[in-house]
């Protein structure tokens, strides 16, 4: 028998990220977790959204202004990127001695900034990358508004970065066809929430998880324990169910057309013709 015994959080190595994650999201209130928006904002609807329908100049110079805003958003990512590849980071960004002690000259000569300046802007960029990476690539795909992700960055600063990784998965969940005003009210929700979290952990933080193989009387079978808060399990398990799912379809089309089938080293399958059970 052996076992996998850890801290709270994770179960296994990546299957435990999404399962702590998809845990966080069912642990959120209603109107934190389920954020959809009535109806999808598009390029196309900005002439009739802003009553310019019978002004094609006007029409015309909103949907350049959104031109721009995707062109900004993706513009503000890739300079979050470049900027976090300038920081040597080492270990959880408050255990940095402090931002002064960061090299920020060339950051300094590239943003025409002060190093004192730069400094800032590289602890920005190191908290977009590496806490915020759901976020980022919505803003590098130009989903997410530029100064919605900004807002975000400044907002969650008294944040731990186990909470800031958190929020990042919550806002990613949200449609970005909410309005400004719902989102900016949403965010600091969200945020005080975290904040009350901080101050009063859940008691399930400090259950144990546990993965156990244990032994059978079949050669080469075996039965995997779980143990953990429910929520954590019901994700691991919802988790599984669907990479099993996923395998006997692949199974099912290798035997249709006739290709290597995966995840059959003994030729069960394909002796039987049928995917695994």
């Amino acid at each position: 028998m052996s076992a996998i015994e850890g801290p709270p959080s994770p179960f296994d190595a990546d299957g435990r990220d999404e399962a702590a994650e998809a845990a966080f999201l069912a642990s959120l209130p209603p109107r934190l977790r389920n954020v959809d928006a009535r109806q999808e904002l598009t390029r196309e609807d900005l002439p009739l959204r802003g009553r310019s329908m019978d002004d094609p100049q006007l029409s015309a110079a909103t949907q350049r202004v959104w031109d721009a805003e995707k062109q900004e958003a993706r513009c503000l990512a890739e300079k979050h990127r470049a900027l976090a590849e300038l920081y040597e980071h080492d270990g959880e960004y408050e255990e940095v001695t402090e931002v002064d002690s960061v090299d920020a000259t060339r950051a300094a000569l590239a943003l025409r900034v002060t190093t004192g300046a730069a400094g800032w802007y590289l602890r920005d960029a190191y908290q977009a990358v590496h806490l915020f990476p759901r976020c980022l690539a919505a803003l590098e795909s130009g989903v997410l508004p530029s100064t919605w992700f900004q807002k975000m960055l400044k907002s969650s600063r008294s944040l731990t970065d186990d909470s800031r990784r958190n929020l990042d998965v919550a806002v990613a969940s949200w449609s970005p066809d909410i309005s400004p005003e719902r989102f900016f009210t949403l965010l600091k929700k969200l945020i005080a929430l975290l904040e009350q979290r901080e101050e009063r952990p859940d008691p399930l933080d400090g259950l144990t998880r546990s993965v156990e193989l244990l032994p059978s009387n079949e050669p080469g079978m075996g039965t995997v324990q779980i143990s953990g808060p429910i929520p954590d399990i019901l994700a691991q398990w919802k988790q599984l169910d669907e990479s099993a799912r996923a395998v006997q379809t692949a199974q099912r089309t290798a035997l249709r057309e006739g290709t290597p089938i995966p995840h059959d080293p003994d030729g069960l399958v394909l002796a039987s013709g049928r995917p695994r059970p």
